[in-house]
């Protein structure tokens, strides 16, 4: 049977958490500046809802001919999450409990696809964030290690590494880290030398969500790797827009999608070469809301 290795994998990689007054900061003139920088406060808590989506046409070209078909998977969880400590060096512990935890796959041959319940369903978490940006997850009770795929912060280190980390105004352009992009997307296997990621960001303007004054933001990314024997080649293009809360320093919705492609040469089991080829499309989502008097 035909498998396909995913070009990328999405790593516990995120930009580092920053400190900064909150709410608008101090201007002399007409046009107030926003503090758009991470901040963690101990007891705060949180529902998260996240998904990444990518669904693929694979087409495999060899001796035999050419097959193949749709490629999805898909991640969804949500999550309560409470910050329990901030410690002197900056680094912040936080406890998950995952209410949802499921992940769809359908490999370009199959002709169903498959959900399944990961080892997150229903279970806490201890996450570490270092002021790295490195972050370590601990899973409550023990049991099965956790595979790269449950360390999978993506959409919430993509939304935060495209911050300013300093006040601007709405109008204000500024880039976003490549450096930072990139290790939050690709992981681990990010190398600048082979990888080019990089985006833009611009304040587009203030807008009220649920009584909350938050800075809505543009984002477009252009991300490219150069094929190797290694390596395959890979191109994203993803745009969207995120909503950040400066007086509570954390990011209210994040979405980004775009199309996607990446192509590689894959060895069959009688040594001849493959050429394989995907286009589809990728998608990000992450919706924190805060979360008050449980007790009542």
């Amino acid at each position: 049977m035909l498998r396909v290795i995913a070009p990328f994998a999405a790593a516990a990689t995120a930009a580092t958490v920053l400190l900064a007054l909150p709410g608008a900061a101090d201007s002399k003139d007409d046009d107030p500046r926003y503090a758009l920088v991470r901040r963690h406060a101990v007891g705060e808590v949180h529902r998260v809802k996240t998904l990444k989506r990518t669904l693929y046409d694979v087409r495999y070209k060899g001796v035999h001919g050419v097959v193949g078909g749709q490629e999805l998977k898909e991640e969804r969880r949500e999550y309560r999450e409470e910050v329990t400590e901030v410690r002197a060096d900056g680094a912040v512990v936080m406890r998950r409990h995952y209410e949802l935890a499921t992940r769809i796959k359908k490999h370009p041959t199959a002709k169903e696809a498959e959900t399944i319940k990961t080892i997150l369903h229903g279970r806490d978490v201890v996450v570490t964030l270092q002021p790295s940006g490195n972050r370590s997850f601990v899973l409550v009770g023990g049991g099965a290690d956790l595979e790269d795929d449950d360390r999978d912060d993506t959409a919430e280190q993509i939304a935060y590494a495209a911050l300013s980390g300093k006040p601007v105004a709405v109008g204000d352009e500024w880039d976003i880290d490549g450096a930072v992009l990139g290790k939050a997307v690709f992981g681990q296997g990010y190398t600048p030398s082979l990888f080019s990621t990089g985006g833009k960001a611009k304040f587009r303007a203030i807008k009220r969500v649920g009584g909350v004054e938050c800075a809505r933001v543009k984002l477009a990314t252009k991300m490219r790797i150069t094929q190797t024997e290694t390596l395959p080649a890979v191109r994203l293009d993803l745009a969207g827009e995120l909503l950040f809360d400066p007086a509570a320093g954390r990011v209210v919705r994040f979405e980004l999608a775009g199309p996607a492609f990446w192509a590689a040469k894959k060895q069959e089991e009688d040594g001849t070469m493959a050429d394989v080829r995907a286009e589809g499309r990728t998608a990000y989502s992450y919706v924190s809301e805060p979360v008050e008097d449980e007790g009542d």
